[in-house]
């Protein structure tokens, strides 16, 4: 993926990684449509709510699991 890494916490390496990137259009271009497509490819309402609903299936399962043990 295209990606710009800088150093963690240095807002100087931020501040020149988005100065050096606002002046290159083609990298700009090229990581907006390749985000694009990893956001098409992953995530859509479909995936969440399969996520969300296995997530509620998992917890409900887990209290049930619990309640078991205790009475």
């Amino acid at each position: 993926y295209p990606v710009i890494l800088t150093e963690p916490d240095s807002d100087r390496a931020l501040s020149e990684a988005i100065l050096n990137l606002s002046g290159n259009s083609d990298k700009m271009r090229l990581m907006s449509e390749t985000g694009k497509t990893i956001l098409k490819n992953n995530f859509s309402w479909g995936k969440n709510a399969e996520a969300t609903f296995g997530f509620i299936q998992k917890t409900i399962s887990e209290f049930n699991l619990k309640s078991n043990v205790r009475n």
